[in-house]
Parts: C-alpha cells; structure tokens; sequence
C-alpha cells in the first residue's frame, strides 16, 4: 500500500493573543478588543457565546414562549387549560425516572457529570426537562385523538398522510389496554424513536411558520431573537449559561468575533461585502432563506463545526464575498493546482490507520478541564517521547498512557458499534473521521490555521512517529500505520466536481487571509486587546 504523504501546503498561523487565554471564562471575557475604527465589546462577546454555548436553551425559551401563546389562545377560546400546567409531583417523577433508566443502563457512571456533558448542567437539564413535559402536555396529549390541529396537520404534512397519527392511535389503545390488563399505575411509554420523530416534525413546523427575528441589526442590543414578538433577551440566555463558559468558550469566539471584523472591514472598503439581502436570496437558490438555513444547518454545525448557525451564517457572508474577489485569480485550474491533491484526498476517501497518544489536559471522565492540565500534560508527552525514541513499545506506551477516554457499555439495551477511541486505535479513517476524533474542524482550522490530523493525515510518512504536536485537548505523539488511497480523483469538468473543488480552496485562502490581516493588523496597532 502507498505510503507516501502528499506535499505539505504552506500554513498560515493565527497570531497569539496577548490576553493569557487560560484567563478566560464566563465571568472574565477579557475586555473588549478594538478592530480599527469599531470596538467588539463584551456584549457583543457574550450574544456570541450565548447562540454558541446556549443554542439548546434559546430553542428550549423559544418553544417555551410557543407554548405559552399557545395555552392563552385556547384560554381566549374559552378552553378549560388548568390542567396545562407541570407539577412538582409530575417533574420529579420524571426526573427521578430518568436517573434510574440512566444508572440502569450505566452505573459506573455519574448522572449530574453524564447529564452536564449534553445539557452544561444537571439545573439546566432541569429547566428543558419542564419545559419538554409542559410542550408535550398541550401539544402531544397522551390520547392523539386529542392531539391539536397545529399537532396533527404538521404531521400530515411531513410524513404526506395520516398514517403517522393512525399507529399513534392504534399504539394508544394496544398501551391504555396493557395498562388495565396489568393494572399499571402509568401509561406505558410509546416508542421513543417514533415520539422523538412526531416531536421533530412539529418542532420544524413551528420553526416555519412562527414569526422569528434573528437579524441582528433588526433587534435591541440586549435581544437575541423575537418570537411572535416576544422577546428572548441576552441577560436570559448568559443567566444560565454564564457559570458553566469555559476558557476554551470565550477564546474562540474572541479570535472568531476578530478575524470576522479585519475580514468585513476589507470587503466593506473595497466596496465587496455581499449586501446581506444578495447572501440571503443567493445562499441556497430557490428556497427561501428560513428554509435554506434549516437544511444547511447539518452540515455548518455537525460537518464543520460551527457552534452555531448565527456563527456559520456571517463566516459565509463574507467567505462567499470574498470567493467573488479572488475568482480570477485564484479558482482557475491551473491556481487550484496545488490543492488538487488534498482535495482529492478528501473527495475520493482516501483513509489512514493511524494511532495518536494522547497526553491530556482535559478530564473526559469528568467532562472539564484539569487544573494546571496544560502543562501537566505537555511533560507527560514530551517524556512519552523521549521513551519512545529510546525504543518503548509503541503498542504498550499508548495503552498504558493514552488519555482517550470511551464511556463504559451500556448493561442493558442496545450497544452501540460506533464512536469509539479505543485509547487512540481510530483504524481506518478518513481525514474528517480523523479531525473529529481529535475534536478539530473547519471552523477551528479557520480560527488557528493548524491542524494536528491534517499534519497527521497528509503530512506525515507511513511507518513514522510524530513529534509532539499541541492539538485541542492536549499534546498528541502518532503513528501512521499504513495509507488507503481513494476512488479516482476529481474530475473538474463536471460541475459538481469543480464547485467542490472551488469551495475547497476558497475556504483555504480565506482563512489563510483573515488570519493574515489580524497578524498584520495588531503588528500596526490597528488592533489592541485581542
């Protein structure tokens, strides 16, 4: 098998920050920084944070005030909705019964550290877990025959038909007879994969059909978004979220909220930034933009890793502004050249086997970032390296030292077959496979310019072991087993080819050049308290 990597393409760091960021956190966002003629002020940090870090509790507070407007309409109709409400006996119920399937299926494992890793934290699970059951109450009533229209008709809409409703029907009466037959004080519970499903559609519907401002020149300065008018404030949202913001939060969108400002301050000049009506009308043709945003998101958030769509959203505005200006120049055939061979990489599947070490400065069994982490975990990986250049055993120093770290199997249930570190033995990965093993993604390359899995996966011979490289969660040492190319290469006469091809490079020089212009920018004091 080949094991020859391709050519190293010339990398563009982002500059250093001048405030430490291990500073950093939720009640130290590290002042405002001044880009030329405009400041990015803590206000501006925070909005930023609260859709990156707090994106699940602006939907949870925005279903919230759906539900709400919806109970006071049937309210005004002269429905009786004193029912419509969640009590303290039914939330902890609930609640309690959620610990128990968890520790059931998991007890090793802790339940508040398990719950903060998805929710933050084990008071915030709490709020979404009320406003589910609250959601479910007006909008899924245990009989459907008592389901609203807005319920039902969203439904029909996405599955076309009613067959849907029918085996929630059928499932009603087959659960409320098993019920009686075996005199259950609960109704048993319908199927959670047909109830997450029935509960997506009509999230989707809402999301379509209610009145919702995002735009931010359209808002207060305090707001984050409106639904049906209702305002969902940023004191809210950074309420929650304030106390559970990490270093590694604030740092990234302080870096983000910079690049993007040099960048739209060089477009805006040259009279090149997309006006935002053109982005919209153009960003997914022929659909309209709520529409286009709902069906991109997959692919900004779990594709690129963005950490929101608010984020990914101004990133395109002006990667697709700046694509326009370099057209000429550099998305011809012969300019992409040097790109061809990654992207082809890429496009065609190429894998690796590779095995990475991993010295950690995050506690994955906790879900936190150790203290002193950094620095701990550099001198455990440059010691791992002075033993294996020594002649330790590859196989024996990772497994007795990698801090890969994979949850225990579940006791009961389904086990699942993928996703697993296996202490740093990821086998055959492609270069995105590998990228999100080692927490990396587009839209952090766009941040920082340097990537331990594109080091790893294009750059380093087969056979190798690396030095040590920093990465997102520590010091990382790899091995390249052995390379896979992948199907034949990028044909760019075919449309699709080409515009994948296109977009590959345009995101490479666009990142290369944002962290261009902030380097040069702070070299002439055109940028201070980055």
């Amino acid at each position: 098998m080949p094991t020859a990597a391709p050519l190293p393409l010339e990398v563009v760091p982002g500059p250093a920050s001048t405030v430490d960021p291990l500073t950093l956190s939720g009640k130290n966002l590290g002042g405002p920084i001044r880009v030329h003629d405009r400041t990015i002020t803590e206000n501006d940090i925070r909005r930023f944070l609260c859709f990156a870090v707090g994106g699940k509790q602006i939907d949870s507070h925005k279903f919230g005030v759906l539900t709400q407007q919806e109970i006071e309409k049937r309210k005004a109709a002269g429905a009786d909705v004193s029912a419509l409400v969640v009590t303290d006996a039914e939330f902890d119920k609930a609640l309690e019964k959620t610990r128990k399937d968890f520790l059931l299926k998991y007890p090793s494992l802790d339940f508040p550290v398990e719950v903060g890793r998805a929710f933050l934290h084990l008071d915030i699970y709490k709020h979404e877990l009320r406003r589910t059951m609250l959601f479910d109450k007006v909008f899924f009533p245990e009989d459907p025959n008592n389901w609203p229209s807005v319920t039902t008709e969203a439904i029909i809409l996405a599955s076309n038909g009613t067959s849907f409703i029918d085996d929630a029907k059928e499932s009603y009466m087959l659960r409320k007879q098993m019920q009686l037959d075996q005199k259950l004080e609960d109704l048993p519970p319908d199927d959670p994969i047909l109830v997450d499903t029935l509960r997506s559609w009509l999230l989707d519907s809402l999301n379509q059909y209610s009145a919702i401002e995002f735009h931010q020149d359209k808002l207060p300065a305090d707001t984050l978004i409106t639904v049906e008018g209702v305002p969902i404030k940023i004191d809210e949202i950074w309420g929650l979220i304030q106390p559970h913001v990490t270093w590694e939060n604030v740092a990234h969108a302080r870096r983000f909220l910079a690049q993007m400002a040099v960048v739209e301050r060089e477009l805006e000049q040259a009279g090149k930034l997309m006006p935002q009506e053109e982005f919209e009308t153009s960003f997914m043709p022929g659909y309209p933009f709520k529409d286009a945003m709902a069906s991109f998101e997959m692919v900004a958030i779990v594709l690129q890793g963005f950490p929101s769509m608010h984020a990914d959203l101004r990133y395109e505005r002006a990667l697709r502004s700046f694509r326009k200006v370099i057209a000429d120049e550099h998305l011809t055939d012969e300019a992409m050249a040097p790109f061809l061979q990654r992207a082809n990489m890429i496009a065609g599947a190429a894998k690796i086997d590779a095995e990475v070490i991993l010295a950690s400065a995050f506690d994955y069994a906790r879900s936190a970032w150790k203290p002193d982490g950094w620095k701990a975990a550099e001198a455990k990986a440059t010691e791992l390296k002075k033993q294996l250049d020594a002649g330790a055993d590859w196989g024996e120093t990772l497994e007795l030292h990698s801090d890969f770290w994979d949850p225990p199997m579940p006791e009961v249930g389904q086990k699942p077959q993928f996703g697993f570190n296996f202490k740093g033995r990821f086998g055959d990965q492609t270069r995105n496979q590998l990228a999100g093993a080692l927490h990396e993604s587009d839209y952090l390359y766009f941040l920082n310019g340097s990537s331990v899995a594109d080091k790893v996966f294009f750059d380093q011979t087969g056979g190798t072991i690396s030095e040590v490289m920093k990465g997102q969660r520590g010091y990382y040492i790899a091995r390249v087993n052995l390379r896979k190319p992948g199907q034949s290469g990028l044909n760019l006469k075919v449309p699709q080819n080409r515009e994948f091809m296109v977009n590959f490079v345009a995101m490479q020089r666009f990142g290369a050049h944002a962290r261009k212009l902030l380097t040069e920018a702070l070299a002439k004091g055109d940028v201070s308290g980055f």
